[in-house]
């Protein structure tokens, strides 16, 4: 965990019980222990007399939140009853709590999975490939469920919804750039230039006429494996809070886990155009940006705000280079 986050918060002894004599009525609380990983939220292990579940609280400092971060746990247990229904591994949820009454806090309650992050060092590195390729023949079957709108999943919570997948872009920029005005991580000139990026661009979007949908935080440490006669699998695919419906190159665009083995299991990509180049690039630009805020204000690392920032300058440069280029 990261308790240098400005969002991170450890629950008390007697908020935990709290949530036990509420959700658990006729159980009992046997031992409670903080857990590794997340910046975001708070997570801890719970094992009670029926068994063991996972608690995670939602962030304190909601204020320093990015737009779309509001409604996650509302937008997870959406997405994992989704995944479920489509044969895909998922975490079981016993509980999605909105109502504030932990500390003013959200929470989710789900089944524990015996099971350890595919980035763990006790999984092998022969055994990455085949993982890498199951993940890649999840995430097709994921991309392959459809929705009604465009835009992310924890928005529609708040009646946030778009009709096509260019307004959802713009709006979503916005958002980003004004968090990033408000607290200087960019400059006024090079966010109007960030905006214009993609105001100018609407061509490179015109084909995503179909929300799909996205995880949009697929890496390593949000699949779990576990291992059956010394080989490990599948077990879950997880945190799937940040979750969009849109196109599914916003997915492929992230860095984390499209390798040779991810694209064997999820199939071939038919379009190789420069023109769906780019807007891989002006996807992988907007995560930089978006990043760069997170890192520096939600999780209090500015090493990793910095290298998010110049990779965004780098990017941007990049884009318009290659746009002109083009002649589009």
């Amino acid at each position: 965990m990261n308790v240098n986050s400005s969002l991170f918060k450890e629950l008390s002894q007697d908020e935990i019980l709290s949530v036990v004599n509420k959700d658990f009525q006729h159980d009992e609380l046997i031992t409670y222990d903080l857990m590794k990983g997340g910046a975001f939220n708070t997570t801890y292990l719970l094992t009670l007399r029926s068994g063991k579940y996972v608690l995670r609280a939602g962030p304190v400092n909601r204020h320093l939140i990015l737009p779309f971060e509001y409604c996650l746990m509302p937008a997870e247990n959406y997405v994992y009853g989704l995944l479920a229904e489509h044969g895909i591994p998922t975490s079981a949820v016993r509980v999605c709590d909105t109502s504030k009454a932990l500390a003013d806090r959200d929470y989710i309650i789900v089944e524990y999975i015996d099971a350890v992050p595919m980035c763990d060092k006790a999984v092998e590195k022969e055994q990455k490939p085949y993982l890498f390729e199951m993940v890649g023949c999840y995430t097709a079957k994921m991309h392959e469920i459809k929705g009604e709108y465009f835009g992310f999943v924890s928005n529609s919570f708040r009646n946030i919804k778009f009709g096509t997948w260019y307004d959802f872009l713009l709006s979503n920029v916005a958002d980003i750039a004004k968090c990033c005005l408000d607290y200087e991580i960019f400059d006024k000139t090079f966010l109007e230039t960030f905006e214009n990026i993609y105001k100018s661009s609407p061509q490179l979007y015109s084909k995503v006429d179909c929300p799909r949908l996205v995880h949009y935080d697929l890496w390593e440490g949000n699949v779990l494996v576990a291992q059956t006669s010394g080989k490990y699998d599948i077990a879950a695919i997880i945190d799937a809070d940040r979750a969009v419906f849109g196109d599914i190159d916003f997915e492929l665009a992230t860095p984390w886990i499209t390798n040779e083995h991810f694209f064997k299991g999820y199939g071939v990509i038919s379009d190789d155009s420069k023109v769906r180049e780019l807007k891989i690039l002006s996807y992988r630009l907007m995560l930089r940006v978006m990043e760069a805020y997170i890192h520096k204000i939600e999780y209090n690392n500015l090493p990793e705000c910095e290298a998010c920032q110049k990779t965004a300058f780098d990017m941007a440069a990049e884009f318009l280079a290659a746009k002109t280029a083009l002649g589009i």
